[in-house]
């Protein structure tokens, strides 16, 4: 017959006992003659402990026979575990099988585990065999032992152990006899003639092994110790009341065990010494000498279960006391309600190595926490409720390195939190509602990592999830809503929780906070619906959210701000009363691949130095603006989508900067772009198109630079430039507007160099209103009206363009407009002239070639008085080069006319130009002058021209000198 002894977390009763054996046996080396003693020593401390209080030695009796069962063995132990450093043993009896297999540990040794199977008839004497491992770990003979120690020279190479041999076993243990489990009952109107109980704790000291103990119906005033491997079952749920008013009401230090059917209460002030003063004899009980891990009230030293950071003085004054404290073994908790009143413990205490499963049980009403487990515990918790008690629902603390299960339990109404998770640990949750706690829903801090599967974390008066201080955790499937404060708050480096398939909505401070270099993944998340921003990220804090939809905000979306970071990637961001996002206060996020849409304000917002990169996003659908950059803001925004929105697709204001690179911007139903306020954003290789107003507003000193973009198909204009904006445009193509291609006015400025204008309604360039643009190298083309349009005092410097093609005119000036056009090539209008000065307009042509437009050359009228000098006018094939009429004016200086059939310069109704230093050759007359026309015709040379020099008409008197005709046909 084979019998396994636990002994679990007593090693400090054993030290009590054995105190002296380990001392004794190195200076005797005689392990018989100690042993001896420590019997006796043994037997005369539980006589006494039998005479001084007899219930404690009825409860203590058990441990006694184990002892005396064990003792040599324990002995052995003490001496072969400092001997084996760590190393394996293995011990043969010549007739009694005992085999033991100890691990060295550099501290204390909480338990042991020791398997005794012997022969209980036999009583032969007891001879052991111990024998050693060799340097390589084999295990070597008796014979091969005996040479190793004689041999010098491999004496060193073994862990040499001295043979033992000779124990009677008569001489120190009875053998037991076997039994059958049997049910004990306890009553409050025992029958002791029928062997009934009136106590709980004096059925437990009269059961064995397996037994069973039924409690009548009835309200029992007892503390107990369940010290053995028995079932303790209620005659009915909420039928058995078992109330302790000092020590822990049900302390469980057994392997094993059932309790069931139960309602347990302590209703104790926390402070054993009251009752010690009522009860002398416990007193001097052995076991309340210490309160180390080895004492079975050890759990009395626990008092950091509560959440708040806070201190507790860990003395006399405050002692922790339990409904029921499981300090080992894997025991069954069942139909059990569990209350604390007047004492700062918890409804269930968890420790040491237990590992029980707990169902269906209610932990109400405590005092403090609900259930707490720590130090190597673990266990299974399934259809139970934690509520209403006075600190936290649900504490894990335990270092254990197997999970602790919990599932479909209802943690709710406590005053701290549902849920605190610390310390290096992964207990997992699946199908738990965690609602309606007074602070956070469930804390996880100092590497914590626990899984939470389908749960639901609503309605606490603070935060749904708090997590920190390098906590993780995995969150899958979870609803979190209705939030006082953030549904989830994150913070700290190191803290990298996992949220997948999450619903995080109606918070009412905000969905999630993220801050302090906290991290974390969102993944396939849903967040909606949250008062204030969906997503909060701060300081340095870093998460990532992917393939998360984020909506209907009562307020804003996502809001980055004092240098916050995150990255979203594939995310949808709609219907928020605010931005869907915003980035502020040199935040500097990452957006890639998102759609962003449906806002009630705008698509994106960044201002006050706020960065950030947007990647390949949609933008569009918002009711005002796309993107909205002010205040020192710099984004990047990159081959992003930017369309439909109800105002203007990009709007960069008050000092805004960024840059905007390869990015589709268009239909979008006022702006496309706008940019005002001293603004500085640079636009580059971008598509800026279908506008249902004019593509790009610039204006109040803004400063932007459009490098390479298409801009067309606008409803109106391509660009707009006012109020003393300065842009910069180079290289872009600007096409098929129905207004303009740019506009600049109201003394709108700029450098415009290297662009293609064509094909636009109206002008290719307009400017009026004291503008004064710069405009090099541009081909100005096809457009329907004018190529460029300089009117009501606009000015401007016109250098090196191309202006070709254009219906009306390449050039057209007037009211008081007055351009400095230099080295521009103007030619080829398809049905008008080169160059259109009316209406009082002015201007400077210097170096200029004007040559095969479809009319003149240069017409002037109305009053206009242009300058044109060091210019060639050629090549006009049905009319003349100059048409000046209407009261034209104008100087015409040291410009070569030439190769028309028709008269190069005609100067009629009442016009008045002065022409010098011209040279006019091969055309049907130099000068023209008919039906009123006047001027000053100077210094000019006329040469191979067919009617000559001058013709005068219709009794006009131009003013005329020093000209030189010659004839060279």
């Amino acid at each position: 017959m084979s019998k396994d002894i636990y002994l679990k977390g007593t090693i400090s009763i054993l030290e009590d006992i054995l105190q002296f054996e380990k001392k004794e046996y190195v200076k005797t080396g005689d392990s018989s003659q100690v042993l001896m003693q420590t019997i006796k020593k043994m037997k005369n401390k539980f006589t006494k402990l039998r005479k001084r209080n007899r219930e404690n030695f009825l409860l203590l009796r058990p441990l006694f026979e184990t002892l005396v069962l064990i003792l040599y063995d324990v002995q052995l132990a003490l001496n072969l575990i400092d001997q084996s450093k760590g190393k394996h043993i293995k011990i043969h009896g010549k007739k009694y099988a005992i085999r033991s297999v100890f691990t060295y540990l550099q501290q204390r040794v909480d338990y042991y585990y020791l398997e005794f199977p012997f022969d209980h008839q036999s009583e032969d004497d007891f001879d052991v065999e111990i024998l050693a491992e060799d340097h390589t770990g084999n295990i070597v003979s008796k014979e091969e032992l005996e040479r190793l120690q004689k041999d010098k020279v491999q004496k060193e190479r073994v862990e040499a152990v001295p043979v033992i041999r000779n124990w009677n076993m008569k001489d120190f243990y009875e053998t037991p006899k076997p039994k059958e489990p049997k049910t004990l009952t306890v009553s409050k109107g025992a029958n002791l003639s029928k062997g009934e109980f009136k106590s709980i704790s004096e059925a437990i000291s009269y059961a064995g092994e397996g037994d069973t103990i039924e409690i009548s119906a009835g309200r029992y005033e007892e503390e107990i110790i369940l010290d053995r491997p028995v079932s303790i079952v209620g005659c009915g749920q909420g039928k058995v009341q078992i109330v302790g008013k000092f020590e822990t009401t049900l302390l469980v230090a057994t392997y094993s065990g059932t309790i069931k059917n139960l309602t347990i209460i302590q209703q104790g002030t926390g402070n054993i010494n009251n009752r010690n003063m009522q009860n002398p004899n416990l007193a001097n009980n052995s076991l309340n000498k210490k309160n180390t891990t080895g004492n079975l009230r050890s759990m009395q030293s626990f008092s950091n279960n509560s959440t708040t950071n806070k201190t507790s003085n860990n003395n006399s004054q405050d002692i922790r006391n339990h409904a029921l404290d499981l300090a080992q073994g894997e025991i069954i908790i069942e139909n059990v309600t569990l209350k604390v009143s007047g004492s700062k413990g918890a409804g269930l205490s968890v420790r040491g190595s237990a590992n029980p499963i707990i169902r269906n049980v209610k932990v109400m009403g405590c005092s403090s926490n609900g259930i707490i487990f720590y130090e190597s515990a673990t266990g299974k918790i399934d259809n139970s409720k934690i509520t209403r008690c006075k600190g936290s629902g649900l504490i894990v603390s335990s270092n254990s390195k197997k999970a602790i299960l919990i599932s479909k339990t209802e943690i709710s109404f406590n005053e701290l939190n549902g849920v605190t998770v610390r310390g290096i640990n992964n207990p997992k949750f699946n199908n738990c509602q965690i609602v309606e706690n007074t602070n956070v829903g469930i804390a996880i801090k100092d590497k914590a990592n626990p899984t939470l599967k389908k749960c639901s974390i609503s309605r606490t008066k603070a935060g749904g999830i708090w997590i920190y201080a390098e906590g993780c955790g995995k969150f899958l499937n979870c609803e979190v809503c209705e939030n006082k404060l953030s549904g989830i708050e994150i913070k700290d480096e190191g803290t990298e929780p996992i949220f997948k398939n999450c619903k995080i909505s109606n918070g009412q401070s905000g969905g999630i906070y993220i801050h302090t270099k906290g991290s974390a993944t969102f993944d396939s998340c849903k967040i909606y619906e949250n008062t204030l921003a969906a997503i909060s990220i701060k300081t340095n804090a870093d998460p990532l959210f992917k393939n998360c939809k984020i909506y209907q905000g009562k307020a804003g979306g996502i809001w980055c701000y004092d240098k916050g970071f995150g990255r979203f990637e594939d995310c949808e961001i709609s219907a928020h009363k605010y931005a869907g996002i915003e980035v502020k206060s040199g935040a500097n996020p990452v957006f890639r691949s998102n759609k962003i849409h449906s806002g009630l304000l705008s698509g994106i917002y960044v201002n006050s130095q706020g960065k950030g990169i947007f990647e390949r996003n949609e933008i569009f659908g918002n009711m005002q603006i796309g993107v909205v950059v002010k205040t020192g803001g710099k984004p990047l925004f990159k081959a992003n989508k930017i369309y439909a929105n109800k105002i203007s697709g990009v709007f960069v204001l008050v000092d805004g900067s960024g840059l905007f690179e390869g990015n589709s911007i268009y239909q979008n139903e006022g702006y496309e772009v706008q940019i005002n306020q001293g603004s500085t954003p640079t636009f580059k290789k971008n598509n800026i198109y279908d506008s249902q107003a004019s593509s790009v507003y610039i204006g109040t000193r803004s400063k932007p630079v459009f490098d390479n973009n298409k801009v067309y198909n606008a409803k109106t204009n391509g660009f707009e430039i006012i109020e003393a904006a300065a842009p910069t445009l180079r290289k872009n193509e600007i096409s098929k507007c129905a207004g303009y291609g740019i506009v600049i006015t109201k003394r709108g400025s700029g450098l415009i160099e290297a662009n293609d204008i064509h094909n636009n309604g109206k002008s290719g360039i307009e400017i009026s209103g004291m503008a004064n643009p710069t405009l090099i190298g541009n081909k100005i083309r096809n457009n329907t009206v004018f190529g460029v349009h300089v009117h009501s005092r606009g000015v401007g410097q016109l250098t090196g363009n191309d202006i070709y093609e254009n219906k009306i005119a390449g050039i057209a000036i007037k009211s008081q407009g007055d351009p400095l056009i230099k080295n521009t090539r103007i030619h080829n209008q398809t049905e008008g002239v080169g160059i259109y000065v009316y209406q009082r307009g002015l201007g400077t042509f210097n170096n200029c070639t004007i040559f095969e437009n479809k009319g003149v050359g240069v017409e002037i009228k109305s009053g206009s008085n242009p300058t044109i000098k060091n210019c060639i006018l050629r090549d006009q094939k049905t009319t003349g080069l100059i048409f000046i009429h209407s009261n034209g004016k104008g100087w015409i200086d040291s410009n070569t006319l030439k190769n028309t059939p028709f008269p190069a310069v005609e100067i009629t109704s009442g016009s008045e130009p002065t022409l010098v230093k011209n040279t006019i050759q091969d055309c049907k007359c130099a000068i023209w002058v008919h039906k009123n026309g006047r001027g000053i015709i100077n210094n000019n040379i006329f040469k191979n021209n067919l009617q000559g020099g001058i013709i005068v008409q219709d009794n006009c008197q131009p003013m005329t000198g020093d000209n030189q005709e010659i004839n060279e046909n």
